[in-house]
C-alpha cells in the first residue's frame, strides 16, 4: 500500500471522528506492539482514559486504547495530546503469578487471553497447525505481555493484527508465511539521482554491532546452603548489548559488514516483516523490515514540513522468531522436557549419594531443537521403591523434588517443591501422587485440582489440635482472598488469627467454623469481611473479634453463632451490613457483647435477629439499628 502526498489522519472514538494535527507512531515492528502519540487542535469530541479508539492513515487503521490524556489551553487554540497503545499492550499489561498444569499450547493461550478479557474469534484467533504436546508452565510475577512474547520465542510462534476501520483481531500462527501478505519490494539507490530518480529515500543510516554477551551461572554452595551467582562476559556478534552507530546521510556506499540499515521514506510503502531488496551499483542485499517509525503532520500545523515520514529499520540477520525485548526463558518455566544424567565423577550405584545433573530444554518442535540449560543437583538421595528423590535449587531458595521410575532417566517426574532447603521432600511407593509433597517429618501437603475447584490440604503426622495464623515481623497485613467461589476455614478445635490488618474476600461465601474457640484480632488496622451472598462465623465455645475498626458486609446473609459467649470489640467504629438480606446473632448459653468507642451500625435489608438466653450488652456513644424487622432485643 502506498499513501499519497496529502494523506488524511483521523482518530475515531465512541463520541465521533476528529482530525489529527500531528502524530508519531513508534515501536511498530516484528513484535507488532506500537505506541501512537497524537495531537488534536480544538477537539470537538470528548475522550476518556482507557477508551478504545482507532487511528487511521487514509484507510489503513491502527486500533488501540487511550493510555494518557493531556490538555493544553492558550489564546490561540485548545490542544489535546493523547497516547494510544496497541491492543495486547492494554489487555496484558499486568503482573501475575499463574500455573498452567498439563495443558497444550493452544489451551494455555486460550486461558491467558480470555482471562485478560479477549474473546475467541472476535479479538483473537489461533491458527496452530503443528502437533502439540502437553506442558507445565508457571508465570511468576511476570508481566503478561512479556510472558506472552516469551511463549512466542519458546515455541516459534508469530502473530499479527488484522486491522480494518471496523475492528481488529490478533492472529497467532506457527507459520510465518501466513502473516506476510505484502510482496517483496525493490529499492534502487544510484550515486547521483538518488533512489530511482525519486525522493522517497532521503537518508541512510548504518548500524554495526559491537556487543558483549553476559552469561550468568547459578550454583549451590553446600557450606552456606545458598545460591550463588557468577557472570562471564564475551564478545558476541549478535548479542544484545552496547551498540555503536555509524551514520552516513544522503548518498553513501552500503557497509557490507553492517547488520542493520536505517532508511527514511517520504511515503508509507513497507510493512514489518516485508522483504526489501536494496539495489546499489556496489552491492545488492536482501533485507527484512524489522521496525518502523511513522511521523505525520497536517498543513495547519506545519506548512513546510513533509506530511508523512516513514523511518524504517532493515536487518539482514532477521530472526525467525519475533522480538521479545531480550526476555530469556528460565529453567523453572518449563517442565515437560528434561533428562536426568549422572556425572562421571559420581558413583555408578544410585543408592549412594552422588552428583547429578538435570538437562532442561527450552521447548522443542518437530523441526528445531533449542539450546539446553544445565542446572546442578547438589545431592541424589535414594529411597525405597521405584522413585528417586533429590532437591535442586530451582528458583531463588526454593527446592524442587524430581524423581523418575524404574531407572528411566530421560523421563523425570516433577513432584513438588518446598520453600526451605532444610525440609526436603520425600517420595516413596506409598506416596506416588504427583500432587502430594511429604516432608521428612511425615507432614503432607496435597494439591487437588479439577474443572470445578482447586484445593490445598495440609496434613500433619500428629493430631491437628490448633490452626493458627500469626503475623510475621516483616508483614503488614494478613489477606485471604477467593476471587471465584467460596472461602472456608475449618478447624477441629481452635481458630486464632492475629495480624495488624485482617482482610477476607470471597465472591460467594465466607465461612469460618471450629469446635472450640475462635479469635480474630486485628491489633492496629481494621478487620474487613466481604462476600456477595453469605458470611458465617460459627464456633462451639467462644467467638471473639477485636479490631481498631470492624467492618462486615454481605449482600444477603450474615450468621454469627456461638454456643457460649460472643464478643465484638472495636476501638473506633463497628459496621455490620447486609444490603438485601438479614443478620442472625445467636448464643445458646452465653451473653452477647458488642462494644465500639465510635459508631455502632447494624444494618439489615430485611431483618436483624439477636438471640441469647442471657444478657445483650451494647457499649457505644452512637448506635444505629436499621432493618425492616428487628427482633430478639
Amino acid at each position: 500500500m502506498g499513501v499519497d502526498t496529502s494523506p488524511s489522519y483521523v482518530l475515531s472514538t465512541s463520541s465521533g471522528d476528529m482530525n489529527v494535527a500531528s502524530f508519531i507512531l513508534k515501536e511498530w515492528g516484528i513484535s507488532q506492539e506500537y505506541q501512537i502519540v497524537i495531537t488534536i487542535i480544538n477537539p470537538q469530541q470528548t475522550i476518556q482514559l482507557g477508551e478504545a479508539v482507532c487511528f487511521s492513515i487514509n484507510d489503513y487503521a491502527f486500533h488501540g486504547f487511550v493510555l494518557l490524556l493531556e490538555e493544553m489551553y492558550s489564546d490561540k487554540h485548545h490542544e489535546l495530546n493523547i497516547v494510544v497503545i496497541s491492543p495486547l499492550s492494554h489487555y496484558l499489561n499486568r503482573h501475575e503469578t499463574r500455573i498452567y498444569p498439563n495443558v497444550t499450547l493452544s489451551e494455555l493461550l486460550h486461558a491467558m487471553l480470555t482471562q485478560a478479557g479477549l474473546c475467541d474469534k472476535l479479538n483473537y484467533e489461533l491458527k496452530l497447525n503443528a502437533s502439540q504436546k502437553r506442558i507445565w508452565l508457571q508465570q511468576v510475577q511476570e508481566n503478561s505481555l512479556e510472558f506472552f512474547h516469551k511463549l512466542l520465542n519458546l515455541y516459534g510462534l508469530f502473530y499479527e493484527y488484522e486491522q480494518t476501520l471496523e475492528g481488529v483481531k490478533c492472529v497467532i500462527t506457527d507459520t510465518r508465511s501466513e502473516l506476510i501478505k505484502h510482496q517483496p519490494i525493490e529499492l534502487k539507490l544510484k550515486p547521483i539521482s538518488g533512489l530511482n530518480g525519486f525522493n522517497e529515500l532521503s537518508k541512510f543510516s548504518r548500524e554495526s554491532q559491537v556487543c558483549t554477551q553476559v552469561i550468568e551461572y547459578q550454583y549451590y554452595d553446600p557450606d552456606t546452603t545458598e545460591l550463588k551467582r557468577s557472570r562471564v562476559s564475551s564478545n558476541h556478534p549478535y548479542a544484545i548489548g552496547k551498540q555503536v552507530h555509524n551514520t552516513v546521510y544522503r548518498q553513501s556506499l552500503i557497509d557490507e559488514e553492517g547488520d542493520s540499515l536505517w532508511m527514511t521514506l517520504q511515503t508509507f510503502m513497507v510493512f514489518p516483516g516485508q522483504e526489501v531488496l536494496v539495489n546499489h551499483p556496489m552491492t545488492t542485499s536482501n533485507y527484512t523490515v524489522k521496525s518502523m517509525i511513522l511521523t505525520g503532520f497536517t498543513e495547519q500545523t506545519a506548512e513546510k514540513r513533509v506530511p508523512l515520514t516513514c523511518e524504517v529499520m532493515l536487518s539482514q540477520s532477521y530472526s525467525e522468531f519475533p522480538s521479545s525485548s531480550a526476555i530469556k526463558p528460565k529453567p523453572y518455566s518449563i517442565f515437560h522436557l528434561g533428562r536426568i544424567e549422572q556425572r562421571q565423577s559420581a558413583y555408578p550405584n544410585v543408592s549412594s549419594n552422588g552428583e547429578y545433573c538435570i538437562l532442561f530444554h527450552h521447548g522443542q518442535t518437530e523441526e528445531k531443537s533449542f539450546s539446553p540449560q544445565w542446572e546442578k543437583i547438589r545431592n541424589a538421595l535414594y529411597y525405597s521403591g521405584n522413585h528417586y528423590g533429590f532437591s535442586s535449587p530451582f528458583q531463588g531458595a526454593t527446592e524442587v523434588l524430581i524423581g523418575y521410575q524404574n531407572g528411566i532417566q530421560h523421563q523425570p517426574i516433577i513432584l513438588g517443591a518446598l520453600p526451605t532447603p532444610q525440609n526436603l521432600s520425600l517420595v516413596t511407593d506409598k506416596n506416588q501422587s504427583d500432587g502430594l509433597i511429604q516432608s521428612l517429618s511425615r507432614g503432607q501437603l496435597l494439591f487437588s485440582e479439577s474443572s470445578k475447584q482447586s484445593s490445598v490440604m495440609l496434613k500433619s503426622a500428629d493430631a491437628l489440635t490448633k490452626f493458627k495464623l500469626s503475623q510475621q515481623s516483616n508483614e503488614s497485613q494478613f489477606l485471604l482472598r477467593a476471587s471465584t467461589g467460596n472461602l472456608a476455614l475449618n478447624a477441629f478445635n481452635h481458630i486464632q488469627i492475629k495480624s495488624q490488618e485482617l482482610k477476607y474476600y470471597a465472591l460467594e461465601q465466607v465461612r469460618f467454623w471450629c469446635n472450640e474457640t475462635m479469635q480474630l484480632v486485628s491489633e492496629d488496622g481494621m478487620a474487613f469481611f466481604t462476600s456477595k451472598t453469605l458470611i458465617s462465623l460459627q464456633c462451639q465455645t467462644e467467638l471473639k473479634a477485636k479490631s481498631n475498626e470492624f467492618f462486615c458486609r454481605a449482600l444477603n446473609t450474615i450468621k454469627l453463632k456461638s454456643t457460649h459467649t460472643m464478643a465484638f470489640v472495636a476501638t473506633e467504629n463497628l459496621n455490620i451490613h447486609t444490603a438485601l438480606g438479614s443478620q442472625f446473632w445467636h448464643t445458646k448459653s452465653g451473653q452477647i457483647e458488642i462494644r465500639a468507642r465510635g459508631k455502632l451500625i447494624l444494618e439489615g435489608g430485611n431483618s436483624i435477629t439477636i438471640l441469647t438466653p442471657k444478657s445483650i450488652e451494647f457499649q457505644t456513644p452512637v448506635i444505629a439499628l436499621n432493618a425492616l424487622t428487628i427482633s430478639g432485643l
